[in-house]
């Protein structure tokens, strides 16, 4: 069975600190996107995403050999940002070289964790 899965975390971050995030997300330089319009784009999963913001910071674990992908997600004008690690990119299903497959009678266990913590 073909599969790709991801995840659809959302982060609650105004739209004025998306500008200041500090990522190790290689290519995703927050200071240069465009905040006021969507924003959908895929980049390499590290395996530990990092997220910085003021006061708050954000990991989210999962391995990358599987999460092959880590899609940033925001939509105009509303004060959240998505960080989803995703197996597969868009439309994988469309491409049976892209897909995750299950064979007959097998299962498959995936596991994202993530992590917050406040900073005083």
């Amino acid at each position: 069975m073909p599969t790709a899965y991801g995840t659809h975390p959302y982060f609650e971050i105004t739209q004025e600190e998306k500008q200041r995030l500090i990522t190790n997300i290689r290519n995703f330089k927050p200071s240069e996107v465009n905040w006021m319009g969507e924003f959908d784009k895929s980049f390499l999963n590290p395996g530990l995403i990092k997220i910085q913001m003021t006061r708050r910071e954000i990991a989210i674990e999962s391995d990358p050999n599987v999460f092959k992908f880590a899609r940033i997600w925001h939509l105009e004008g509303k004060d959240f940002i998505c960080i989803e690690p995703w197996t597969r990119y868009n439309f994988a299903l469309n491409n049976a070289n892209q897909s995750l497959w299950i064979k007959p009678n097998d299962s498959i266990t995936l596991s994202v964790n993530i992590y917050a913590k406040i900073i005083k």
